[in-house]
């Protein structure tokens, strides 16, 4: 029969204690000899700590935790990962891709709502129609500020058409000053898009200071690779998982010459079907449980939804794309919902908004001068299938007229009751421009917003 373990005695303690206060006091003199007293003081309570620890004996090691890991799959960084620095640096040798095998996710079940824009083009004369000489600044928020609360969702999206300034004022038709993002937050907008035909206009530089100037601002932004900006991307919203890829059929001669270069041959997506095809199945198997594809396509002064269009809409959506936002035409284009079948042959339905045509131009041609907001909730189901709710619609106006001698310009909802101010000529024109958006989205999927 084994006997029970004795403790310390009084004598062992002692001794021990005896011990610790002589390994401190020698451990106070050394620190001392030093000359810091700070690291003395610090020093001290590290030693005392520690050997107080010893006193208390072993701490019991802790039984085994569950190892919990979360991945968040994405099929580019997020477009809120901070950015490096505007130009990378070059290095003798590349690090060693690190490959991580992914485990599709599970999808859930989730809403959100979304308000889309058409194309924000901030021209020299809208510029100029800002500029205050007494202290040489811009006022964008102006532009928007008669809106409300129209852009006001889960998720708000235009197109910026625009490669941003961030070294002076100066400005043209498609270079803008970054002040003009003052003016998109006035509207609502929290993701910009930027896979425009102008995106590389300025060469990589701009691309690379836009993408940067939109981050440090606030905003999310997609449509191209350049800095915090990615040319696709899969978000995180109300506790589910969206797909958002961008693509563009054309670009400027400058914007070509710009993605020839070994800087930016890789910085946008041009469409190609298969390729559109294989990342939108790889979203979903990735646990997207919303699918958007953003594409810039067609001609600016397209009147009609052309058969390329169609052609293409229904080859993104029998690949599982759910909603479809095309812009480039500067008018307002029909929407419709396409009947599609999913991986395992059940009915689906993919939305379709062929252009929102320009939510600001400086252009006064009579259908340029109408736009609309597209207004969905979405529901994204466990079983794969995603349904539309509430599809609904804002027609807007740009208002131009001259106030104390210049210019101005206005975005305002043209069902709403005039601004105070408007001229009846204005009036007249604004609702022509409200009886165009009616009559193109009669037979479409939507309806006004009340």
């Amino acid at each position: 029969m084994k006997g029970k373990k004795r403790g310390l005695s009084a004598g062992s303690v002692l001794v021990l204690l005896l011990t610790v206060i002589v390994s401190v006091c020698c451990v106070l003199l050394f620190v001392r000899f030093q000359g810091d007293s700070r690291n003395m003081s610090m020093d001290a309570q590290k030693v005392i700590r520690v050997l107080g620890d010893a006193l208390q004996g072993p701490t019991p090691e802790a039984g085994p935790q569950p190892t919990v890991r979360t991945v968040t799959v994405t099929l580019a960084p997020p477009a809120s990962t901070p950015a490096p620095t505007r130009a990378p640096e070059n290095t003798d040798a590349a690090a060693p891709a690190v490959q991580e095998t992914v485990v599709p996710q599970e999808r859930k079940h989730f809403s959100f709502t979304l308000t889309a824009g058409g194309i924000l083009g901030f021209q020299s004369d809208i510029s100029d129609s800002v500029y205050r000489k007494q202290d040489k600044s811009f006022d964008y928020q102006s532009v928007f500020s008669l809106l409300g609360d129209r852009v006001h969702a889960d998720l708000n999206l235009a197109v910026l058409s625009n490669v941003l300034n961030v070294e002076d004022q100066k400005y043209a038709d498609v270079f803008a000053p970054a002040d003009v993002l003052s003016g998109v937050k006035e509207a609502g907008f929290d993701l910009l898009l930027l896979n425009s035909e102008h995106a590389l206009d300025q060469g990589v530089k701009g691309a690379l200071d836009t993408a940067q100037v939109i981050y440090e601002k606030g905003f999310s932004s997609l449509g191209i690779s350049a800095g915090p900006s990615q040319s696709s991307g899969m978000i995180s919203i109300n506790g589910g998982s969206v797909a958002i890829l961008t693509y563009t059929e054309t670009l400027t001669v400058k914007g070509k010459n710009a993605l020839e270069t070994d800087e930016g041959k890789d910085m946008m997506r041009l469409f190609d079907p298969e390729r559109a095809q294989q990342e939108i199945r790889a979203a979903k198997a990735q646990g997207a449980g919303c699918v958007i594809v953003c594409i810039h396509w067609g001609k600016e002064d397209s009147t009609s939804v052309t058969q390329s269009m169609r052609k293409n809409a229904r080859l993104l959506a029998d690949a599982g794309a759910d909603l479809i936002l095309g812009a480039h035409p500067t008018r307002v284009l029909p929407m419709e919902i396409l009947e599609c079948k999913d991986e395992k042959g059940r009915s689906r339905e993919a939305f379709v908004a062929y252009s929102m045509g320009s939510l600001l131009t400086e252009s006064r041609d009579g259908y340029d001068i109408s736009g609309a907001l597209l207004h969905l909730q979405i529901t994204c189901h466990e079983d794969g299938q995603v349904t539309f709710s509430r599809p609904e619609y804002t027609p807007t106006y740009i208002w131009r007229q001259i106030v104390n001698e210049k210019w101005q310009y206005r975005v305002v909802a043209s069902d709403a009751p005039a601004p105070e101010g408007m001229e009846q000529k204005q009036l007249e024109v604004m609702g022509r421009a409200l009886s165009r958006i009616q009559e193109t989205l009669k037979d479409s999927p939507v309806t006004q917003r009340k």
